[in-house]
């Protein structure tokens, strides 16, 4: 069974909850309990209310609530949090991450794309109707980004600094940013700490220093100018 999220139908809920009565009934399926529902989109003090008086983000979750009610393997959303405020939103993914937790499967489409790297554990990137990637992001970052890239920020005199950086054990490169070094580091994981400390070491003051990966945003970008080339 597929539940699909459908704002509109909010407009006109008490011949929608007819119409899903009349499913259920249909299916042989008792479904889940109203109360339950309404308790897990967290608007058991609103049950009462007229949808009219609700704001855009809980009305975003009875839509949720009423389409899960025939308990379906499969909830499809359409940009979930568009036109929400950053409160709603993060109510949202709560609600989200509920649903997931019950062994349901959500598929979600959006181009909002920082807010589904917090959620989604695999994504499909789509161009012009054809899928270009597919994978978690942990996949998909090593694809596009196969090298590992330091950032590292320090006091003292950049240009300097950045020579000192290139005499180190497997550093390919150093660029130097607006406040950081950029470095490209062709050694292992595991042998970052041992590049740290030799900066410390060599009396380089460093106020941090941490891998860089790409976000969601920057992946599809990445994905979007190799498929132009």
């Amino acid at each position: 069974d597929i539940g699909s999220v459908n704002m509109r139908a909010l407009e006109v809920y008490d011949e929608a909850e007819k119409q899903y009565n009349e499913f259920l009934e249909k299916k042989g399926k008792l479904g889940r309990e109203k109360d339950d529902v309404i308790a897990m989109m967290d608007l058991t003090s609103k049950r009462n209310n007229y949808i009219a008086h609700l704001s855009r983000g809980m009305k975003q979750r009875l839509a949720i609530g009423k389409t899960i009610l025939h308990d379906p393997e499969l909830l499809v959303l359409d940009e979930p949090s568009a036109g929400l405020d950053p409160k709603a939103r993060v109510e949202l993914r709560d609600i989200l991450r509920k649903i997931s937790a019950t062994g349901r499967t959500i598929v979600i489409s959006s181009h909002i794309l920082m807010e589904l790297s917090d959620l989604c554990n695999t994504i499909g990137v789509m161009q012009k109707g054809v899928m270009v990637e597919s994978g978690s992001i942990e996949e998909i970052t090593k694809r596009v980004q196969p090298k590992i890239i330091l950032r590292l920020e320090a006091l003292g005199d950049k240009a300097k600094l950045a020579e000192l950086v290139r005499t180190m054990p497997n550093v390919s490169d150093v660029v130097i940013k607006d406040c950081f070094f950029e470095i490209v580091f062709f050694g292992m994981r595991d042998e970052i700490p041992l590049l740290l400390k030799k900066l410390v070491d060599s009396g380089v003051q460093v106020s941090s220093f941490y891998e860089y990966k790409q976000n969601l945003e920057e992946l599809f970008m990445s994905l979007q100018i190799k498929e132009v080339c």
